[in-house]
This record gives C-alpha cells, sequence and structure tokens, in this order.
C-alpha cells in the first residue's frame, strides 16, 4: 500500500441504504486504503422513529451515540440512550441479538459503531453465524 488514508473525511464518505440501514463506511477489510485494517467503523442513521435491522452476531460491538434519543433492545432487555453514551454489545458463543431504535419523529439518530475485524480470520459471521432477523426501516 501506498500512503494511507490516515484522516478519514467523513463529509467526503458516501451514505449506502441496505437490509441494515443507512450506513457511512470510515474503515472496512474491503477499503484497502486505510491506515488501520483491524477495526470495521461506520456511522449509521436512524430516520425520526426508525429502526435498524434486527441482528444476531457475535458481539464485541462498540456504538457511541452522536446526535438523538433513543434504545436499543439486547437480548430482550430494554436500554435507553442519548447522544455521549456509549454501548457495549458482549461477546458471547451463541451470538448477541439487537436492534436500536429512535425516539424521535423529528429528528434523525446517529451513532458510530466500531467492531474489531475478525471477518479475515473468522468469515463475516464472526464464528456464530450473521442474521438479518428484521430489515431497518428507510
Amino acid at each position: 500500500m501506498g500512503n494511507p488514508t490516515v484522516v478519514v473525511k467523513g463529509k467526503e464518505l458516501p451514505w449506502s441504504q441496505s437490509k441494515y440501514g443507512k450506513m457511512r463506511w470510515y474503515m472496512h477489510p474491503e477499503l484497502k486504503d486505510r491506515a488501520l485494517q483491524t477495526l470495521a467503523v461506520y456511522m449509521q442513521e436512524l430516520p425520526p422513529g426508525g429502526r435498524s435491522a434486527k441482528i444476531q452476531q457475535q458481539g464485541e460491538v462498540v456504538i457511541y451515540l452522536l446526535e438523538g434519543e433513543g434504545y436499543s433492545i439486547v437480548d430482550g432487555a430494554r436500554f435507553d440512550w442519548k447522544p455521549g453514551d456509549c454501548i457495549n454489545l458482549p461477546s458471547k458463543l451463541e451470538g448477541v441479538v439487537h436492534q436500536h431504535f429512535n425516539k424521535s419523529p423529528s429528528g434523525p439518530a446517529r451513532f458510530i459503531v466500531a467492531i474489531p475485524n475478525l471477518f479475515d480470520s473468522l468469515g463475516v459471521d464472526m464464528g456464530c453465524g450473521l442474521e438479518v432477523l428484521e430489515e431497518a426501516s428507510s
């Protein structure tokens, strides 16, 4: 790799919409120009009153809340959050089921997600399976 990207300019990154929701990728194993390949980092935006996909995955996920207020359902338990809060999803052999909800009827909720790059060694399911149980609202 020549000169790796050390500062990723968020405003220059495109948003993408998928079954997971609206996301902007800062770092990902497929983005080979980044200086760091050991993390996957993205911003996710939930529309007013919207929700993320309901996912079952390994865990080992950190979510830092930037904007909006909402709640997350993690393995059936509800956790309320607001800007400045940090969610940390535990690593479990059987995986963790989680989904995030924006309580605001008028503004988006935005958060940054960081996941260790276990994709290269364990595959996209990170050893326990990655399953979308319900798609995100758009």
